[in-house]
């Protein structure tokens, strides 16, 4: 239907003094109709919605903390400029790249974990402080079963590792971190040459 009265169409790319595409509509009459459609920059595709910005600058002056903000807009259906939901980092990306000044100060972060659970259990930092080894030493012996090990909560911690630790236990690790302390590692191998210190390998497996 459209063919009986549009001769043809064309686009033109406009860069000055702004960016838009020019439309031209050539009708069958003989008529032709241009129209200027505005062509945003690629920065613009993911710039923050305007709708957002409001609500932003209206509840950071009353004291919402940016956490507070990113659940407020998610609960409304509001998204970001990707299309993704908020959260406390996209908020203060936003605020700080529109000038939205927040009264609320950041909430305090988490306390640290302790060495120790109140039932003597160790954490993987207090762990790798008692042996003197690396973080990633003690998850490779927990991987292997080579340290009992439960997952809890713990406060504002999620589902972290406490290792209980015997006196056997005890000595079984203290022969393997005893090389990694005494620096007994290939200049040529790294890591993986440290891991092999600290992991025996699987009886009959692969090293």
């Amino acid at each position: 239907m459209m063919r009986l009265v549009i001769k043809a169409i064309s686009l033109s790319p406009i860069e000055v003094p702004r960016r838009a595409t020019l439309v031209k509509v050539a009708w069958q009459s003989g008529m032709v109709t241009e129209i200027e459609v505005p062509r945003p920059h690629r920065r613009d595709l993911f710039r923050t919605p305007p709708a957002a910005l409001e609500r932003m600058r209206a509840l950071a002056p009353v004291g919402r903390h940016d956490e507070e903000i990113a659940d407020i807009l998610n609960a409304e259906g509001m998204r970001t400029g990707r299309g993704l939901t908020w959260n406390t980092w996209a908020v203060r990306w936003a605020r700080k790249k529109e000038r939205i000044s927040g009264v609320a100060p950041d909430r305090p972060r988490r306390e640290l974990l302790p060495d120790r659970y109140p039932d003597e259990r160790y954490s993987v930092a207090g762990a790798a402080k008692r042996f003197g080894v690396k973080l990633d030493v003690v998850h490779a012996w927990i991987k292997r079963g080579l340290v009992k090990g439960e997952r809890n909560d713990f406060q504002a911690h999620r589902r972290v590792w406490w290792l209980e630790i015997t006196e056997e236990a005890a000595a079984r690790l203290e022969r393997l971190a005893a090389p990694l302390r005494s620096k007994v590692v290939h200049a040529t191998t790294g890591i993986e040459r440290e891991l092999d210190f600290a992991v025996p390998p699987l009886v009959g497996g692969p090293r």
